[in-house]
């Protein structure tokens, strides 16, 4: 469906188009596999994962989607603590450890997690 080229550094993505195929699968494709390769390229390690940070470190959470990851963070962020990011964690290997890195905003809940109250809302990570 798909051509992806990257460069070795990870820096860059060219795409070719070789169908009749959606936006949507363009998407999915790039956005799951050319960009998750570019930025294992560039040293990042990419995680499906829902993070918070509690006193200074980020806390991840990892499962498949519908697994409850942004629910469990509401409840942290009713809490208090912040959200670091929902769905993609970009963790980095330093001497000191691994860094993690803020991701998009906002929390995706199911439908059904939506009609929990939580009165969290989101916090500024420093």
């Amino acid at each position: 469906m798909f051509e992806f080229l990257i460069e070795a550094d990870g820096r860059r993505i060219w795409c070719g188009w070789l169908g009749s195929t959606s936006i949507e699968s363009l998407q999915v494709y790039l956005l799951g596999h050319a960009l998750s390769f570019a930025l294992v390229k560039q040293g990042f390690e990419p995680l499906h994962a829902t993070a918070v940070v509690i006193e200074g470190k980020a806390i991840a959470f990892l499962g498949d989607s519908g697994f409850g990851k942004s629910t469990l963070a509401a409840a942290f962020l009713d809490a208090g603590h912040t959200l670091l990011t929902d769905d993609l964690l970009l963790s980095r290997a330093t001497p000191a450890g691994y860094d993690a890195f803020p991701g998009p905003r906002g929390l995706s809940y199911f439908p059904k997690s939506r009609d929990v109250s939580f009165t969290a809302r989101r916090r500024r990570f420093r």
